[in-house]
């Protein structure tokens, strides 16, 4: 059961990271959508959510989690 739920936990830490990375590489692609004004309107410009969009904190983590958990396999 506590693998489980840290299996959870990553994969629900790591898709939040994921969605705002894919929405700032594809954003011709994603104007208009609900995923464009969730995260580039609405999220970006709260107070709490400001400077790690500044320091683009959200993709440095997702680049970090990914390459750590990538070069641990070996």
């Amino acid at each position: 059961m506590n693998s489980f739920l840290f299996n959870v936990w990553l994969i629900l830490v790591s898709s939040i990271a994921c969605i705002q990375f894919v929405t700032n590489v594809f954003s011709d692609y994603v104007r208009l959508t609900t995923v464009d004004m969730l995260f580039g309107i609405q999220i970006k410009y709260m107070r709490f959510y400001e400077w790690f969009y500044e320091n683009n904190v959200f993709e440095i983590a997702f680049l970090v989690l990914t390459f750590s958990f990538r070069f641990n396999d070996f």
